[in-house]
């Protein structure tokens, strides 16, 4: 029989992944392109002399600013929805979670299941903002 632990460990890999991919092709690119296009308006609006370079910088911040608030709101939906998709699979093998601390000190949630085994539950994604350009 196969320990509850090992098929947990594999569905939060599974979800994890699915939602690194959801965040490389959705967000990264869109927000990238924003990007592209910001520089562009400023670089237009710089060269117009009625709008001038100040409120050109103004208008530039504003948006990428924005831009920055939207990300930050898609990366928590994806922070939700792999907490509520472990917490159900933990919900569905009658597991329960504890707090505990690692080897480096840090608190982390660990699942206890009734077979005896058990598993962490991630803190979160791991998000590598470098790949998100800036104006």
């Amino acid at each position: 029989m196969s320990k509850m632990s090992i098929a947990f460990a594999t569905l939060r890999e599974a979800v994890i992944v699915d939602l690194q991919q959801q965040l490389v092709t959705q967000s990264v690119p869109q927000f990238n392109a924003e990007i592209e296009d910001v520089r562009r308006v400023y670089d237009d609006e710089r060269a117009n002399p009625k709008i001038g370079e100040s409120l050109a910088f103004h208008n530039r911040r504003a948006r990428y600013e924005d831009m920055r608030v939207k990300r930050e709101m898609f990366i928590k939906t994806l922070h939700t929805s792999l907490h509520s998709r472990l917490l159900q699979r933990v919900e569905e093998y009658g597991g329960d979670i504890e707090d505990s601390i690692d080897r480096d000190n840090k608190p982390v949630k660990v699942v206890k299941f009734p077979d005896g085994s058990s598993a962490r539950l991630p803190r979160g994604l791991w998000v590598q903002y470098d790949q998100y350009h800036r104006p």
